[in-house]
Parts: C-alpha cells; structure tokens; sequence
C-alpha cells in the first residue's frame, strides 16, 4: 500500500480522494490546495505517490511538479485533469507525471491508475530513463489529436520501457490515436521489441488505433514475426518510407 499526498484546490474533492484512498488501504499522509503547498508537504513527507490537480491558484500542478521533480527525481506524480485539458495532461508526461487520471473521477480509475504506477516502480528491471540535458531517446508530439512518436536513438531495453510507460498513459483517452516513426532509429533486442508488441496490444484493447513507419526490411520482418496481427503486406498499419 502507498503512503498519498493529496494535491486539489477543492476540498470537496480531496474529501472524495481521501474516501476512495483509504478504502483501498492506502494511508493519507498530507494535503495541498496549492502548487505551492505540494511542493513543501512533499519535501517533509517524502510520499510514495502524488496525486495531482493540474488548475490551481498561485501555483499550478505543472510549475509543482516540476518543483518536485528538481527535488527528487523518483517522485511519482499522477495528474489530475478535467477532459479539456489534453494539451497540459501530454506536457505533464512528457516533463516526467508518471501517469494522469481524467475526471469524473471513479474508485476503480484511481486504484488502477495508483497500482500500475507502484507494479511499474517495483520492477528492479522496469526503471523509467530520466532524460539527461537535452538529449532524449524518444520525442512525443501531440498533430491534431495523434500522438507521434519519433526517435533519436536505437532503442535498448530501458530505453523501450520508458517509450512503452509514457504512451501507455495516453490509453486513457478515449480512442488514443499513436504514430510511431522507425524512420532512421529501431528497437535493438528482442526482448525490447516483445515489449513493445505488448504495448500494441494494450492499444488494441483500449480502443485507440496506431501506425508504424518504418523502412528497414530487416526491421519490418522482425516486427511482423514478434506480432502475427500486424497485416503482413502493410496494407492497414504499417507503411514503408522510400
């Protein structure tokens, strides 16, 4: 079970999170109604999780999590958006949330939500990278709704398993649209790529859709091989780049 910091301007909220939280056996160990507070009851409570409200006065749930991510970089942070707040929810995850919540909020998202975030942080081999300067593996932009995900390096096994966790949080959303570019860079091993045919298949079930761009032949007959789903003459969800 999680020891919880509770950050939302509403107290009628934090009341219900409480409620939800406690009945799971998790234990409250503070609450905020501010960026500001989070960031101070963080550092003397050293929480396992945060759940955090993105819109608050004086200081918003963006600004604070980048706060406590300066102060501890393991930090685990769940947003907490309304469904007009796309744009903010992919740049919380993208400076380092490790997952969000839509509202209206339902006992069942939150436990979810909360135990895949700690089964993720218990894995000893599942360690998410933390980007170092401006160099980053991956690189997530949000076109017009899709989700495009390009890359800067072949991808090694941590590499993939921080890819894998940060799309993951875009499932979601009702009806994810992802585009992964294998352009010029590719998953290296085969377990990497195991992995991420599970990630297809987690936006199979959530109802969202994907495409792949690839173009290394090689590459291609690896990806069809590990994923029998994929349509093999690349008619539906793969397309070759000349």
């Amino acid at each position: 079970m999680a020891r919880i910091l509770i950050v939302d301007d509403s107290i009628i909220m934090r009341r219900n999170l409480t409620a939800i939280l406690k009945e799971a056996g998790h234990t409250i160990v503070s609450e905020a109604s501010n960026g500001t507070q989070a960031y101070l009851q963080y550092r003397i409570h050293k929480p396992d999780i945060v759940t955090m409200d993105i819109t608050m006065p004086n200081m918003d749930g963006l600004e604070a999590l980048e706060h406590i991510l300066e102060e501890d970089p393991d930090a685990r942070v769940i947003m907490i958006s309304a469904l007009d707040q796309k744009s903010k929810v992919y740049t919380a995850l993208r400076n380092g949330a490790k997952h969000y919540i839509i509202k209206p909020l339902t006992a069942d998202k939150i436990t979810t939500v909360i135990d895949s975030v700690m089964s993720k942080e218990v894995s000893k081999k599942e360690v998410i990278e933390k980007p170092q300067g401006d160099k980053k593996a991956f690189e997530i932009e949000n076109d017009e709704g899709a989700f495009i995900v390009t890359f800067n390096e072949n991808l090694s096994f941590d590499k993939t398993v921080s890819m894998v966790y940060a799309v993951q949080g875009f499932l979601y959303l009702d009806n994810p649209s992802i585009v992964f570019d294998f352009d010029r860079y590719e998953i290296q091993d085969e377990e990497s790529l195991t992995k991420f045919v599970g990630l297809l298949n987690k936006i199979r079930s959530s109802n969202g859709t994907f495409s792949i761009k690839l173009k290394n032949p090689t590459f291609i007959t690896r990806l069809t091989n590990k994923d029998n789903r994929l349509n093999k003459r690349f008619e539906t969800n793969v397309f070759i780049l000349e």
